[in-house]
């Protein structure tokens, strides 16, 4: 098969649900197909590159979707600091503040990492003693 080789409808079917369950034999179960038959198609190379780009989805929303509560999340914990606005402080709120505050930074950092990567292995720097030009 080339790297050009769509998924088949099961395939695809597959995929979605090995991405949403987090047992293997759940997924199978979910798609109607047996186990052993996930487990054969998560082996080609074309599934590998189609579980890898939905992966790469779901990093990307969810980053976006960190993004959207990290000013929620950094209010809370500056209205914390507030004694105007809070005379209690709230410890679960304000772990989920960090929580969602972290959870942003490092998936933003994971995604730049990964363009960074890209671009490297689009553009790969001359090796000793290669023209620059």
């Amino acid at each position: 098969m080339t790297p050009e080789t769509p998924l088949t409808v099961r395939e695809a079917r597959a995929v979605r649900e090995f991405l949403i369950h987090r047992r293997a034999e759940d997924a199978a179960t979910a798609a109607g197909i047996g186990l052993r038959t996930l487990r054969r198609y998560l082996a080609r190379d074309h599934v590998k590159r189609a579980v890898s780009a939905e992966t790469k989805k779901l990093l990307h929303e969810a980053t976006v979707e960190l993004g959207r509560g990290a000013g929620l999340a950094a209010r809370a914990l500056v209205d914390m600091c507030d004694p105007a606005v809070t005379t209690q402080p709230n410890p679960t709120r304000v772990m989920a503040a960090r929580a969602v505050l972290d959870g942003a930074a490092r998936l933003i950092d994971l995604e730049d990492l990964e363009a960074r990567i890209a671009a490297l292995e689009n553009n790969p720097p001359p090796r000793n003693g290669e023209d620059l030009q």
